[in-house]
């Protein structure tokens, strides 16, 4: 009974679908060229959309023209075609390849969008533009290639968006601009080569690309926007080149395999939370003059975590962000009094970090007692050393 209910349903589905052709196809004629406007949903297999129809050229891929064909397993865009519109091929969930002609200069927003059994994709030389989702959430795409000659200068908003079976990617040298949310959880993507004509990368464009490793900012850009690369849990490489004058809020947020930074000295602003969250981060290391930053930049680092900062660099004291400058004085981070010529320390700054020895004399004066919570909310010290002279510890001092 089972077998038998089996084969119904699988002959139902026959009945269902169909192999499709050009009669599967609704289009306009009216004008000098075609535009295909429709296909029937029932169709599947493999389509070759003929060059001609009526005699003339087949121009167009309108919007939403095979929307939800979900049988469609091939399709073969004939070299007439120059546009594929909004939502061309959106949902064709059963669409393992398509063939691309050169002939193509646009690429129309969520184009490609949800077509999951696509696995790799050929973008023409001529396509100067990705529009907004073109590719997005397709998950069985794990390559993408580009011609030698490409024009392409612009990626646009989530165009590759939840690509998660996406391992690499080599973006041409055309480009001038990687819009928001671009690879945004491609959470397979382990490199991407990003070449110097770029000069713009969006908010959120690499966030949740958890298996990134190492990234190169090229030093065309000079703005990093806000969490670019947020999320990027694998990353333990980062190099931010010298034209870059600005950090956006949260870019480096969750980045927590991430141990070390330099800041070069063109930076003059990093947003709230650039570098929060990144759990393992110790060596900051600022190469100019303290920049303007926002609030909680450091935010959840490693508690071993240090800044060293140039010889003559300005605007730092004694700690930055939250964070201790290395070699910052010992008594630059204690408060103290004189009572009966003798010291004690009242107080001590919460971004103390390591080892805390308190000297003997202060001012060539014996420290002789600690005041009752002098070192209250210091979490980030490992050891305080107290000297001998000590006769006095208040209450709850650590």
């Amino acid at each position: 009974m089972r077998d038998l209910l089996f084969v119904g349903l699988f002959a139902l589905f026959l009945t269902n679908t169909h192999a499709a052709d050009i009669n599967d196809l609704t289009y306009d004629a009216t004008g000098d060229t075609v535009i295909i406007t429709d296909c029937a949903e029932d169709a599947s297999g493999d389509l070759v959309i003929p060059e001609n129809i009526e005699g003339k050229p087949v121009a167009t891929i309108d919007g939403y023209a095979f929307f939800g064909c979900s049988s469609l397993t091939s399709i073969t865009i004939p070299d007439s075609v120059t546009s594929i519109g909004n939502y061309g091929f959106y949902k064709c969930e059963g669409l393992k390849s398509i063939t691309i002609p050169n002939s193509v200069t646009s690429i129309g927003g969520w184009a490609f969008s949800g077509c999951a059994s696509l696995t790799s994709i050929t973008i023409p030389d001529r396509v100067t533009s990705i529009e907004r989702s073109a590719f997005n959430s397709c998950t069985s795409l794990n390559s993408i290639t580009f011609g030698k000659n490409s024009k392409l200068t612009s990626i646009g908003s989530a165009a590759f968006a939840g690509c998660t079976s996406l391992t690499g990617i080599t973006i041409p040298d055309s480009v001038t601009s990687i819009w928001d949310y671009a690879f945004a959880g491609c959470t397979s993507l382990t490199g991407i080569t990003i070449p110097d004509s770029v000069i713009s990368i969006g908010p959120w464009a690499f966030r949740d690309c958890t298996s990134l490793t190492s990234i190169t900012i090229p030093d065309s850009v000079t703005s990093i926007g806000g969490s670019v690369f947020s999320g990027c849990a694998s990353l333990t490489s980062i190099t931010i080149p010298n034209s870059v004058t600005s950090i956006g809020g949260w870019a480096f947020s969750r980045c927590t395999s991430l141990t070390s930074i330099t800041i070069p000295d063109s930076v003059t602003s990093i947003g709230d939370g650039a570098f929060s969250r990144c759990a393992r981060l110790k060596k900051i290391r600022f190469l100019g003059n303290a920049p303007t930053i926002g609030s909680s930049v450091f935010a959840s680092v490693s508690l071993d975590a240090l800044i060293s900062i140039s010889k003559n660099a300005n605007g730092f004291g004694t700690s930055f962000g939250g964070i201790m400058i290395e070699g910052a004085s010992v008594l630059s981070l204690l408060s103290y009094e004189v009572i009966d010529d003798k010291i004690t320390v009242t107080d001590c700054d919460n971004d103390a970090v390591g080892d805390l020895l308190i000297p003997e004399i202060i001012d060539d004066k014996v420290v002789t007692e600690i005041a009752a919570n002098a070192f209250d909310g210091c979490k980030r010290l490992k050891s305080v050393t107290l000297p001998q002279s000590v006769t006095s510890i208040g209450e709850q001092v650590f």
